[in-house]
């Protein structure tokens, strides 16, 4: 069995000033290269691990693209990307299937806002229908029809620390699917909420205030409905709220084995929960003012105390470079 590998990750801020509009924009590496190196503990780690234990399967890395700005891909380059990707796979001749190595919150110029969904349609006009799975940052945005074609792995965990377990199930599921041992149905149920990221977590170093998290609580329940026989995973996903898509806002994506019925009833039990609590996004962390929280640093006999300003994240492509604490700082006579 042959399986064919390809990645494009990207987080997409369609607010960036800093767009990529050029095809020097792109970072592209091609064959070997692709998968050289890869932690052993990442996604694609995860997944080569599982696929190599397996004499009869060549694995074919193809082309795995990048960018170095956080704003939106230009129409014309993600043509030529996506035209790179399919080349590839096509190229490697006689694949039996394909692991996609997705971020998951890419975002074009239109027409092309469920980018990474475009890629997959290219592939399957250009190679026909074959098992194709990918795996996933918590932070993506989906279409229907990606969730429909290109079964989904991602992660749990936010901050994001099961990409190595989310890459070894896509590749053993995806092995149930060549042996044909495993017929996986997707379903995703979109819920209207961009939730601020702070509000996301799913983990924390305190225990007593991990258990209060609603993500870390609805993670549970989602754990122990995965155990529901014919269930092949489910995920909450948190969404990407700085990607302005159509697509952009919370999800919960379900895969049962030849069962839509049952991917589609734990999509909606677990949407209807986190749709009625979401209140509780907004009350996970105190958030306050810069002038609050300079005075409240001042005032704390505990040290160190960090300051962390949220409107100024690089994860968010922002430049990582305002004033604003160090302003308030000095004119509040901090020391």
């Amino acid at each position: 069995m042959r399986i064919g590998i390809a990645g494009l990750s990207h987080e997409t801020n369609t607010f960036a000033m800093e767009k990529n509009d050029s095809m020097d924009c792109v970072h592209a590496r091609r064959g070997e290269e692709v998968i050289r190196g890869a932690h052993p503990k990442s996604f694609l780690g995860g997944f080569l691990e599982i696929a190599t234990q397996r004499n009869d399967v060549e694995l074919v890395p193809t082309v795995a693209i990048g960018f170095p700005r956080g704003g939106i891909i230009g129409k014309e380059v993600f043509e030529e990307c996506r035209g790179m990707i399919v080349d590839g796979l096509k190229g490697a001749g006689g694949l039996d299937g394909i692991y996609f190595a997705f971020h998951g919150a890419m975002v074009a110029e239109d027409p092309y806002t469920d980018a990474e969904g475009e890629v997959a349609r290219a592939v399957k006009d250009a190679l026909g229908d074959m098992p194709m799975v990918a795996t996933y940052d918590f932070h993506a945005t989906m279409s229907d029809w990606e969730n429909e074609n290109v079964v989904p792995f991602p992660n749990n965990t936010n901050p994001h620390i099961d990409g190595y377990e989310r890459g070894r199930e896509a590749a053993e599921n995806l092995l149930l699917m060549l042996d044909g041992k495993l017929n996986p149905v997707t379903r995703r149920i979109f819920v209207p909420i961009i939730g601020p990221n702070i509000g996301q977590s799913t983990w924390s170093q305190i225990p007593e205030d991990e258990e209060k998290l609603l993500l870390y609580q609805l993670n549970c329940k989602r754990e122990e409905m995965e155990k529901t026989p014919g269930v092949v995973n489910i995920t909450i996903l948190g969404g990407y709220g700085y990607g302005d898509s159509p697509d952009a806002g919370m999800s919960i994506v379900a895969t049962a084995d030849g069962d839509a019925e049952l991917a589609q009833k734990m999509c909606e039990e677990l949407a209807r929960d986190l749709w009625n609590r979401r209140d509780e996004l907004l009350s996970v962390r105190p958030i306050h003012s810069v002038d609050e929280g300079i005075k409240m640093a001042m005032a704390r006999q505990e040290k160190p105390v960090m300051l962390v300003d949220l409107g100024d994240d690089p994860g968010s492509a922002c430049p990582a470079d305002s004033p604003a604490v160090l302003e308030s700082l000095v004119r509040l006579g901090a020391k």
